[in-house]
């Protein structure tokens, strides 16, 4: 076994080789903590070095993880920071690195996706090109609601595609859909509490046209984005999207709920690789699959 001590940065090159955290603490300063910085480490050969991007809070966070005695290093060719940092990091599995108990792996799954951030690079807030791809699926729906529909994209940081694909899974974009078990009723299916959290009822939500309905869809959205502590200006993908509507208490973790657990058990078609998990990941894929 080796210890995560072990693996050090070489900065520059130079073969001189210090922890990765001092490096990166001495090289971005406390106001600046959340930036990405650029190191490198060692592959199997020390003269080759691997630029890649980490924030310092990310680093920070994996080396508490490897600092417990429960997950010690299993003797690696490549320095582990390579695995830990390696696009995309929900790909990263702790289990070809540690020696790792279930508890500290699940600790170590949230972590990682946590820092690894959602793809935000095709969002667009053009109201006539959302139009154009789902105007034959959903005719129904006004050039008013589109409009609409843009705007609160860009007040939550979202894809209005993915907002319209979450609202075509939870109710076919139908202001009126009610699921008959619980009463959860509208665009993104809000429960009776939920209504009347937002100063209304599922059955005033009932009688409202689409285009009214997305105030409190706004109000939502907003409201759950702080509940997570997601900032702002932060860009939301299609997984922490979903995440908020489900179960946006945990909409920070990759594994939202697990066989056992209430929330898994009323959702289990959610777990589509039927591993007794529901990821953000699962329904991020799942708005993929409803958009136009």
């Amino acid at each position: 076994m080796t210890s995560y001590a072990d693996y050090s940065v070489v900065p520059n090159g130079n073969g001189e080789k210090i922890p990765f955290l001092q490096y990166a603490q001495q090289n971005t300063s406390a106001t600046n903590a959340t930036n990405p910085i650029t190191l490198g480490c060692i592959d199997s050969a020390p003269a080759i070095i691997n630029p890649f991007e980490i924030p310092l809070d990310y680093l920070a966070d994996i080396q508490t993880i490897c600092a417990s005695p429960d997950a010690m290093l299993i003797n690696m060719p490549v320095n582990p920071l390579e695995f830990m940092v390696a696009a995309p990091l929900s790909n990263f599995d702790p289990n070809e690195l540690f020696n790792i108990s279930p508890g500290l792996l699940n600790t170590f799954q949230n972590t990682i996706a946590s820092h690894s951030g959602e793809d935000t690079s095709y969002f667009s807030y053009d109201a006539q090109a959302l139009k154009s791809k789902w105007a034959k699926k959903k005719p129904h729906l006004t050039d008013e609601f589109y409009q609409k529909i843009v705007e609160i994209a860009k007040k939550i940081n979202c894809d209005p595609g993915d907002l319209l694909g979450l609202m075509n899974a939870e109710s076919g974009i139908k202001a009126s859909s009610v699921n008959k078990n619980g009463g959860a009723t509208g665009l993104i299916q809000f429960m009776p509490s939920t209504a009347k959290a937002f100063g209304t009822s599922t059955a005033a939500l009932k009688q409202m046209t689409e285009v009214q309905q997305l105030e409190y869809v706004e109000k939502f959205f907003i409201k759950m984005k702080k509940m997570a502590k997601i900032p702002d200006n932060k860009p939301i993908g299609r997984g922490t999207l979903y995440a908020l509507v489900f179960l946006p208490a945990r909409a920070n973790s990759e594994i939202l709920t697990q066989a056992g657990e209430k929330y898994y058990n009323a959702n289990k078609g959610a777990d589509r690789n039927k591993d007794g998990k529901i990821t953000m990941t699962e329904l991020g894929e799942r708005i993929e699959r409803f958009c136009a």
